[in-house]
């Protein structure tokens, strides 16, 4: 018992905020059960460009202690079980803190490894949570949530890891996507129902306004996702016209690229998209089962995932975020958890050197260790 508490002890601390651990490498192999061999994208003959990592579940949440107002409500209300519903939005801070948006528990997931807490956020201010989406953080530390049910952008301040208590800063139809742009210093918002994008600043004034109905260059048929590139450029999930439009920060078209279609490049159902530090652009498509990578053109350069339960595998994914160190956060939706994958650039391993690793790890598992 006392291996199985050192390894969860020191794993948890390395688990999300994917540092390096100080555990060995057959302590993390015990605990996050890692598949038998090692699981990249393309696969041999060519270089790979993204490698699986991790997986996040309910069984990491209620491990942790929980953080202030989870204490404050288990005192008041009882013990209560947290678990990862439906996951959606997903969003990692540069203090390694991970946020999740749960519309199926109404609540957001805040998951903190360097002081081992988690707490599970049911409401902005004295307003319950219905279906929060997505979220956005700016350069002074605030995240902004949006709820497409309740209808509003709620924001709080990060102090000391926890969330304050929250401020409703805007009330809209259907707020779904959000991203913010450091190069105006404004927030962007999905509309869905509104087929619009709106751009707010952290008062909740709105300043630009872009789209309308449509399925020409600029409009849109429910937009549901955006993100916002290094060069400022807004990038929106026009969902229902299977396609992603590309925007200057003031709202003026630049170029559009995807089409309906069932092959690898087209889109069936679009939900989430994010960018890496090489500005590529990844979308995840709900009904493929899979994240499908395109170049800042919109070129298809490649996919990862597809249907299942295993390591890789998706069940209708939605929200996808990427950290400053390229690991890339996929909401798994209906498999109830995160998985965890990193773009491995140019400075990739060599077939033989990750053979070798590879036979290293069975070796190990084989010995027990």
């Amino acid at each position: 018992m006392g291996h199985v508490h050192r390894a969860f002890s020191c794993l948890i601390l390395s688990l999300f905020l994917l540092l390096p651990a100080s555990c060995s490498q057959e302590q993390q192999t015990d605990f996050l059960k890692e598949p038998d061999k090692l699981l990249v994208w393309p696969p041999e003959p060519f270089k790979p460009r993204i490698q699986w990592i991790r997986q996040i579940t309910s069984d990491d949440l209620i491990e942790l202690k929980p953080g202030f107002w989870n204490r404050i409500g288990r005192f008041l209300f009882g013990t209560e079980k947290s678990a990862i519903i439906r996951s959606h939005g997903i969003y990692v801070n540069g203090d390694g803190i991970l946020f999740i948006a749960d519309p199926g528990a109404r609540a957001i997931h805040v998951l903190d490894p360097v002081h081992r807490r988690y707490s599970m956020i049911n409401s902005c201010g004295q307003t319950s949570f219905k279906s929060p989406i997505d979220f956005a953080m700016d350069e002074v530390n605030h995240l902004y949530v949006t709820d497409s049910a309740a209808g509003f952008v709620c924001r709080y301040k990060i102090d000391n890891g926890e969330l304050k208590i929250g401020k409703i800063i805007a009330r809209m139809e259907r707020p779904t996507g959000i991203s913010y742009n450091p190069r105006n210093g404004l927030i962007y918002v999905a509309k869905t129902t509104a087929h619009q994008i709106i751009a707010i600043d952290k008062d909740g004034k709105s300043h630009i306004t872009i789209g309308s109905s449509g399925a020409g260059p600029g409009k849109f048929n429910f937009p549901i996702a955006l993100t916002v590139n290094h060069q400022g450029e807004v990038l929106v999930v026009d969902s229902l016209n299977a396609r992603i439009q590309i925007f200057t920060p003031d709202g003026q078209f630049i170029r559009t690229f995807g089409q309906p279609g069932d092959l690898s490049g087209f889109f069936a159902k679009p939900k989430g998209i994010a960018v890496d530090s090489e500005d590529h652009i990844y979308v995840v498509d709900t009904l493929f089962d899979a994240v499908q990578l395109f170049d800042t053109n919109g070129q298809l350069l490649m996919n990862f995932g597809s249907s299942g339960r295993n390591p890789g595998q998706f069940w209708l994914p939605s929200g996808i975020f990427i950290d400053r160190n390229d690991f890339i956060y996929v909401s798994d939706t209906y498999n109830q958890r995160i998985q965890v994958f990193k773009y491995l650039k140019h400075s990739v391993p060599d077939a033989e050197d990750r053979l070798e690793k590879e036979q290293t790890f069975r070796s190990r598992r084989r010995e027990g260790r």
